[in-house]
């Protein structure tokens, strides 16, 4: 048994919602019903959505859940938190959660890189030194392509 909490667009018609799909999917199918959930980014419904293989369920009134997440967590128990979204949108408040010491799972981040960073006269830049001690916090980061482990 591996609970799984996966953070993410709940649209399947986004890139992030359709890889969040296929993988919660794959997982859910690998550890069975009740094991797999996605927190839905911008979704509003009172009630988890069924997905098939894996459960969804709803952000309250911040986009990103920052306002449900802890009793999420307190409900699930995941022993797998996967954040997938660009960093920018984890930064300020999600903070709390990577830095908690006694956190009772294994946080994978799946962020989002698919170019270099550009200053804006065009010239390439260093990632935002903020952004890289974020990401350092977590205990396994996941790249979405080779050229992506190569930039992180």
């Amino acid at each position: 048994m591996t609970r799984t909490l996966y953070m993410t667009d709940h649209n399947k018609m986004s890139g992030f919602g359709y890889v969040a799909d296929k993988v919660c999917d794959g997982l859910a199918r690998k550890y069975g019903p009740n094991e797999v959930w996605l927190l839905g980014w911008g979704l509003k419904s009172s009630e988890p959505i069924n997905r098939g293989s894996y459960g969804v369920l709803s952000c309250a009134d911040h986009p990103y859940g920052a306002d449900v997440l802890p009793s999420v967590l307190n409900q699930i128990q995941p022993e797998i938190l996967i954040t997938q979204d660009d960093t920018r949108n984890l930064l300020g408040w999600f903070e709390q959660f990577a830095d908690d010491k006694s956190r009772q799972f294994h946080w994978i981040n799946y962020p989002v890189v698919d170019g270099y960073v550009w200053q804006k006269n065009g010239s390439k830049t260093k990632w935002p030194s903020n952004w890289v001690e974020f990401m350092k916090k977590a205990d396994y980061t996941v790249a979405m392509s080779e050229f992506g482990g190569k930039i992180l």
